[in-house]
């Protein structure tokens, strides 16, 4: 197995269904669902001056999929145990302690709950808007994917994966991933444009998420697992260009209405020994794969 894989526990993901994607304000494609605010979805500014020692100061905005002008008033955050509502325009502001991690979870009436990868801050930072899907938003995101032929069993879990290159990988396009243990039908697609291919058999430069695997075994360790013609995928703990650390893990529960995001990392090419995921290229079929 791959030694930089990206190892986190799975407790629990039920039910996700199609929840790895949102709808670009602009188009009625489905995109990856995920923060925005830098230049890569990511994180914003940093904000000034450490005015409380041994915290750092988190602050961002809810806003609703689709419609990312209109912030989510009364969201609850929680953010390494410490939980704060947004106001009436989405906006909101948590202080956690410096180098800790914390996993970040958003919920709100009507909304789908929001579990993110864990991550620890050095300082403090913005973390632009995070968008939540509606209820209704989500139902007819599974519609869209039934149209696709893809066959999500939403009693497992769906697991949306977004490569980000960093220094020493010119671009992620033609990364392909794999995870490990597959289940009896645990599969993947990737997304073209924002739509799911199920032509492709890797993923584009530029892409968020790059690919979405579904129909995952819940309760188990998991790997996941990326990789590049000509880059390599990095180890966790990973800093990203935005000022948070990621661990690589992510806490998941058993609900049918909860929704996942994991980020791997892509550095310059290291020769590593072959091992059993040597020859994955990237597809696989999940009525033969344990």
């Amino acid at each position: 197995m791959n030694k930089a894989a990206a190892y986190f526990a799975i407790s629990a993901l039920a039910g996700s269904a199609a929840l790895f994607m949102a709808c670009d304000e602009d188009t009625v494609p489905l995109r990856a669902l995920s923060d925005e605010g830098g230049a890569n979805g990511e994180g914003g500014t940093v904000d000034s001056g450490p005015a409380h020692p041994g915290q750092a100061q988190q602050s961002g905005r809810i806003v609703i999929l689709g419609q990312e002008g209109t912030g989510v008033a009364g969201a609850t955050i929680n953010i390494g145990g410490k939980t704060v509502t947004s106001d009436a325009k989405g906006n909101y502001s948590v202080l956690y302690p410096l180098n800790q991690p914390v996993d970040m979870v958003v919920t709100a009436p009507n909304y789908y709950k929001l579990l993110e990868g864990q991550w620890l801050l050095k300082q403090d930072r913005s973390r632009g808007s995070t968008r939540l899907p509606s209820v209704d938003t989500a139902k007819t995101l599974l519609q869209a994917l039934s149209l696709t032929g893809i066959d999500v069993n939403v009693a497992l879990g769906v697991i949306s994966v977004w490569a980000i290159p960093l220094a020493g990988c010119a671009d992620e396009g033609g990364v392909t991933f794999d995870i490990s243990p597959r289940g009896a039908t645990t599969n993947l697609v990737y997304l073209k444009a924002q739509f799911p291919d199920t032509s492709l058999t890797s993923g584009g430069k530029g892409e968020n998420p790059h690919v979405v695997l579904y129909n995952v075994p819940i309760g188990q360790e998991l790997t996941i697992i990326a990789k590049h013609p000509k880059c390599s995928q990095l180890p966790f703990p990973q800093d990203d260009s935005d000022g948070f650390t990621y661990t690589g893990k992510v806490n998941l529960e058993a609900d049918n209405q909860t929704l996942s995001f994991f980020r791997v990392f892509m550095g310059p090419h290291v020769d590593v020994d072959a091992g059993p995921d040597a020859s994955f290229d990237g597809s696989f079929d999940a009525a033969t794969d344990q």
